[in-house]
Formats: structure tokens, C-alpha cells, sequence
């Protein structure tokens, strides 16, 4: 920290957001504390969600079991810096002057309902060695994943409280939390796999019923995940070569973390998450294997030309 800067303060205030969601505050509150030698507040994921309940979802949401914070402030320092220091919200405040400013204040960084990845999800783009990091340093060691190091495809199909009344036009025009018809996973899975020539291994990622997962289950070489908590799912979709995405922010973040490229239904990628890579699209949408450029096709025969092809 540079000399007679004031020792400002990062509170990331995640809210009651699913994971995915309420990550973006804490990532963003990260990034600029670590840019500018802050300390920061550990994040408060002890909230009470009902809705997992009452939809009888088999995750119920209790994040806080997840991490630990070593690296940040936590206990009674937390609570009194909470109580007394002047906020600033970072959503509405030039960072830049306040830094610069006299007075030490609690920099609070917040989710969106609406519009949050839209509006901040840039700032952090670009920047996911050092978000992963950080998530893998908080998470607690026994929900890491141990996903091994064979090249594979990640399919994440988001069900629970998605709406199943979206018709495929309505998801073009980009219906959000809207579920996308499973046939068209399989679909893009098995042309994938005759395109590439290679058996490619698929890990399904799914909040559904195996009975109306069944088009993709019944498929070869295609391992349903085990139940595991929403950040070690997150983590392991990050060790794939590709991802065929929901229209969740579980799936562009999945994708995120471990730079992995995407495919998507048309109006369904909500947010470029990867940036640029000259003229090749990391996150295409399509509804078939054929929208999709030789550019990618060519990028992905690269990332599995390895596999064994059972």
C-alpha cells in the first residue's frame, strides 16, 4: 500500500442470491482490494432460504458451510468496522477519488436483482486465475473436487426453479431462467462427437429427475455427476475443455473460472464471460453443431485431440 494512502475497507454484500449470483459482489470486491492493497470483509452467506424448501430442491442453499475465511476480516474487528466505518457503494462511486480521499471508509460492493452481470461483470473479466484462486483458497478443502485429468465435455442442464412454460421462440428472444429442452443437449453432444471423431467423455451437471434427463443419460460415455455442493459443481465444470450451457449464471460462471469455452441456445448466453480471443467466438450460440464456425470446430479439434476414442 502506498504511503499515507487511507487503509480503506472491501465488503462484498452478497445477499440472498443463489451462489452464482451473489458471487459477483464478492469477486469484484476482491479484484479491487487485491489491486490496491485493501483488506476485506469476510462475506455473510448465513442467510435462510426458503425457496429450496418449498420447491423441494436437493440443494437448499447453506453456502456458509462452504468456505472459510483466513484471509479476511472476520469476528468482532468485522462487526464493529461494519457498524462504524462511513460506506461507500462502489456501484455509485468514482473508486478512483475515494481512494484518494481522506478518511478510512467501508468500500460495499452489491449484487443486482436485475441486470448484475450486465452491468459489473466486466470488471472481472479477463481475471479468472486470480477469481479461482481465491475461490479455492476459501472454499474449505473437503468440497474441492476430484475431477482427474481426461478431457471432457461438461453439459449442465438447469432444472429446479427454472420455468418450464418458456417455448423455444420466447428462449431465443432470451427468455431468462428458462429451461432448454434436454433433446437439445443430446443433439449437440452426439453431433459434437461424430464432427470431432473421437468418443469425447461427457459429465452431466443437473438439478433434474433422471427420468426427464433421459435423452442425454442414455447416450455413451456420459457420467452423471454425483451430488456434490454448488461450489465444488462449479469448480469441477471448470476443469472441463467445453461446456454445453444452460442459460444459468451457474454456467457462465462454471465457464469463467476455468476459461472454458461454451456452447449455447440461441439467446440463452446472457453474457460474455470469456472475452475476446481475436476472431474466434469462445461462447457461439446454435441450435445445431452446423451454425457452428470451422474457426471453433477447428479450436476444439485442438483441445481433444488426445482423448481415447472408445
Amino acid at each position: 500500500m502506498e504511503t499515507g494512502k487511507p487503509p480503506h475497507i472491501g465488503y462484498p454484500a452478497v445477499g440472498r442470491f443463489g451462489l452464482a449470483h451473489s458471487m459477483l459482489a464478492w469477486a469484484r470486491c476482491h479484484v479491487w482490494c487485491a489491486r490496491n492493497g485493501f483488506e476485506m470483509l469476510a462475506p455473510n452467506w448465513r442467510h435462510l432460504r426458503i425457496g429450496p424448501y418449498l420447491r423441494r430442491e436437493i440443494d437448499k442453499r447453506a453456502y456458509h458451510r462452504l468456505f472459510t475465511f483466513p484471509d479476511y476480516i472476520t469476528g468482532i474487528r468485522r462487526e464493529f468496522l461494519l457498524a462504524t466505518l462511513p460506506k461507500v457503494y462502489a456501484g455509485s462511486a468514482d473508486l478512483d477519488s475515494v481512494c484518494e480521499g481522506n478518511g478510512r471508509k467501508l468500500i460495499v460492493f452489491q449484487n443486482l436483482v436485475s441486470g448484475n452481470e450486465e452491468r459489473y461483470f466486466g470488471e472481472i473479466v479477463g481475471l479468472e486465475k486470480q477469481v479461482r484462486g481465491a475461490l479455492v483458497r476459501m472454499t474449505k478443502p473437503r468440497y474441492l473436487p476430484c475431477v482427474g485429468s481426461e478431457a471432457h465435455i461438461a453439459i449442465h442442464i438447469r432444472m429446479g426453479d427454472f420455468s418450464e412454460r418458456a417455448t423455444a421462440d420466447a428462449l431465443r428472444q432470451g427468455a431468462k431462467n428458462s429451461r432448454i429442452a434436454v433433446k437439445w443437449y443430446a443433439d449437440i453432444l452426439k453431433e459434437l462427437r461424430r464432427r470431432l471423431g473421437v468418443m469425447v467423455p461427457a459429465r452431466l451437471y443437473s438439478d433434474g429427475p433422471d427420468h426427464e434427463l433421459s435423452p442425454i443419460l442414455e447416450l455413451d460415455w456420459v457420467r452423471q455427476a454425483p451430488l456434490a455442493p454448488a461450489v465444488t459443481d462449479l469448480l469441477s465444470i471448470s476443469a472441463a475443455k467445453l461446456l454445453i450451457s444452460s442459460g444459468s449464471g451457474f454456467s457462465f460462471w462454471g465457464a469463467y473460472l476455468g476459461h472454458v469455452p461454451r456452447i449455447n441456445f440461441p439467446g440463452q448466453r446472457m453474457y460474455r464471460v470469456l472475452g475476446g480471443q481475436g476472431d474466434l467466438d469462445l461462447e457461439p450460440e446454435c441450435e445445431s453443431v452446423a451454425e457452428l464456425s470451422d474457426a471453433f470446430l477447428q479450436h476444439l479439434h485442438s483441445l481433444f485431440s488426445t482423448p481415447r476414442n472408445k
